[in-house]
């Protein structure tokens, strides 16, 4: 048999408390080597459905709950016809592979290390060749699960009780304790023993402490009849942890800031009531706009935050009835990870002052270092509006093969580290990549939201409006949009359709340089025309137009 490395489960990833973040240092050197992992329970067995019937889905886990999934890739411990070992009349191997026990601690597991794509993001997985890379089952430690903080942003007068699911499945739970330490990095812990409810749910009760802001970090240790231990998320506290804030949560950062350099709000599920969060609404969710309400308090870092793209409102108009430059009060949410993505859902608000002006985009970002997902860089601009100016395109589809309507802009620095840009607006459909701009073009200026997405952060216009060329609008607040064009690209003419009052309209058609091609002055009532373009060359050309409501410049392909 092949020798395997024997390594711990955190080479390949790391549980902080609230997701499994994976270790491309230590992990990536291993793919595709055989590993052996030592001492792990199994976790989150179950049976495929649908398409995935005859599948088992499982994963291991250390003692720090540090995890990685079991992949299928051999016949031995696949069911359905899709692997090596079978053919399109069933498997060729000898017996159906069962579904693991879960909880149940291995003495050993060996298997390939596979990356896979799963859930949206790259993992490092372990594939097991036969059934005897499966060692035999030793023993079931308790499994700690559903941390919970009773409040979620305690005073330095209210106490704090933690509770956990705790599951023992060959015997019973002995004892479950909490250990408790003040400051982030604490190292003296004190024990709190918890007690049991319905529902196998154990709590304790941190008494209340101070000064203003101060950390608390916990964790809870589980024995069993047996004496097999377990010890959630880890002996360190690490991201399990609440703050201390007499005056409550007032500003967007205290959302999103991690004081401990990661990606997810400390109050991630947490349903946060008497919070006073105010914003100006940076996006809608109207057909020419963004999609989703963003909000920012100021340009400064950590002051933007996007609710979720179908939000109800607990307290409030509905969301979908909010316009730029609505302020807005929110007084009570629940904060949720989409994919890395810090959002909002469940909301209490009220609107106090519309049309006002909107925070200025950011322009001091760099570009370099966001593409490379530089913490200090990228994560504190999560959400909020950022701008370049004189950009290249550098790819229209950096997914090829595949395309997912994005594309990926470069700063001209020379440093060869795109930033990807998405197709995310309601106002930018899933072509435009590709139909609307061209490798090496220059782009005077871009704007988007920064968000994390895929393993990548990408820049996401709100409308057409935040690509230079494509609509430029004089007002600040509402979107304009004096008219449409189609077929865009065009052949040998251009539609053209006014959406609004036609009286007194001008409108032109320039070619890249400037250079007026064609004009003319509208006919009272008509707002629909044809511009033959047969005697144009291939390229790109714009159509201006002037109304008593402002100005609009839409840019064309001529193939």
């Amino acid at each position: 048999m092949t020798s395997s490395a024997t390594l711990p489960v955190d080479s390949f990833a790391v549980f902080d408390g609230s997701a499994q973040m994976q270790q491309k240092v230590s992990g990536e050197r291993y793919e595709g080597m055989l590993v052996e992992l030592q001492n792990v329970t199994i976790v989150d067995a179950s049976l495929g459905t649908g398409s995935n019937t005859g599948r088992v889905f499982w994963s291991v886990q250390d003692a720090e709950g540090n995890k990685m999934q079991v992949r299928d890739v051999s016949g031995w411990i696949r069911n359905d016809t899709f692997d090596n070992f079978c053919t399109d009349i069933g498997s060729l191997t000898p017996d159906e592979f069962p579904l693991p026990q879960t909880n149940s601690t291995i003495a050993y597991l060996r298997g390939v290390i596979v990356e896979a794509t799963l859930t949206g993001a790259q993992q490092y997985t372990i594939a097991p060749r036969t059934l005897e890379d499966i060692g035999p089952q030793t023993a079931a430690a308790p499994v700690i699960s559903d941390l919970v903080e009773i409040v979620p942003v305690p005073s330095t007068t209210q106490a704090q009780t933690i509770t956990a699911k705790i599951v023992d499945s060959d015997g019973t739970v002995a004892t479950a304790t909490l250990y408790y330490a003040v400051g982030l990095e604490g190292s003296s812990f004190t024990s709190v023993p918890m007690t049991e409810g319905a529902g196998n749910i154990w709590s304790a009760t941190i008494p209340a402490m101070g000064p203003d802001s101060t950390y608390v970090i916990y964790y809870v240790s589980a024995t069993d009849n047996a004496g097999n231990t377990t010890n959630f998320p880890n002996t360190t506290g690490f991201n399990s942890y609440y703050l201390i804030l007499d005056n409550g949560i007032n500003s967007i950062q205290d959302i999103q800031f991690n004081p401990l350099g990661l990606n997810d709000s400390p109050y991630r599920n947490a349903k946060l009531s008497g919070i006073e969060v105010t914003g100006t609404v940076m996006s809608s969710t109207g057909l020419a706009d963004f999609g989703a309400v963003v909000i920012q308090e100021s340009n400064t870092s950590w002051s933007g935050i996007t609710w979720a793209n179908n939000a109800v409102a607990v307290s409030g108009p509905n969301p979908s009835s909010l316009q730029r430059g609505d302020v807005v009060v929110i007084t009570a949410a629940k904060v949720f990870e989409d994919f890395g993505m810090t959002k909002l859902d469940s909301l209490t608000y009220t609107v106090i002052v519309s049309n006002q002006p909107l925070p200025a985009s950011i322009t001091t970002t760099n570009m370099d270092s966001i593409a490379l997902n530089v913490y200090d860089h990228a994560e504190p601009y999560e959400s909020m509006l950022l701008e370049y100016t004189n950009v290249t395109v550098a790819s229209t589809n950096p997914d090829d093969p595949g395309n997912f309507g994005e594309w990926s802009i470069d700063d001209q620095s020379g440093n060869g580290n795109p930033l990807r840009v998405d197709d995310y607006s309601n106002d930018i459909g899933p072509d435009f990549n590709t139909d609307s701009l061209a490798v090496g073009e220059t782009l005077s200026y871009i704007r988007g939201f920064l968000a994390w997405a895929n393993s990548n952060w990408k820049l996401r216009p709100r409308n057409r409006n935040d690509i230079a060329g494509f609509i430029v609008s004089v007002q600040n607040v509402t979107d304009y949009r004096a008219f449409d064009i189609f077929p865009n690209p065009a052949g040998n003419e251009l539609h053209v359709r006014f959406l609004g009052s036609v009286e007194n309209v001008q409108w032109t058609m320039s070619d890249v340089s400037g250079r007026v091609l064609n004009q003319s002055q509208l006919k009272a009532g008509v707002k629909d025309f044809i511009v033959p373009l047969e005697n144009l060359s291939a390229g790109v050309y714009f159509i201006h137009a002037v109304t008593a409501e402002g100005k609009q410049t839409v840019r064309f392909v001529k193939q």
